[in-house]
């Protein structure tokens, strides 16, 4: 479950970039996302602890992005702290961190095909 968590996506969409995953794996996937000041297009990219991800000037002018970026109710979770646009990785997941109901099973078994 940590592993999911640190994609590059995942991440992007808990630091309150995105409003749903899928936009968030678009961002990453169109070059709009930059990590430790180079670009990063691999949704499955493995962040690490320190690590600074921020969008690009683009990235931040897509309205769905800019609505986000503007929302001030939106809170990342303890292990990522986030100004404006621009996010620290400042220590590695743990399961008590992710807040979803999950069914571990399933996706054991799905990634087990």
């Amino acid at each position: 479950m940590e592993f999911m968590e640190r994609r590059l996506d995942n991440v992007v969409y808990r630091m309150g970039f995105s409003p749903t995953r899928g936009l968030s794996r678009q961002l990453v996937s169109h070059k709009h996302v930059i990590v430790d000041g180079k670009c990063v297009n691999i949704p499955s990219f493995r962040v690490e602890k320190d690590m600074v991800i921020t969008l690009t000037t683009t990235g931040m002018g897509i309205p769905a992005v800019k609505k986000m970026l503007d929302d001030t109710t939106v809170r990342p979770p303890t292990w990522i702290e986030r100004k404006g646009p621009v996010g620290k990785v400042v220590r590695l997941p743990e399961r008590t961190d992710i807040g979803e109901d999950i069914n571990e099973q399933l996706i054991v078994e799905h990634y087990s095909r």
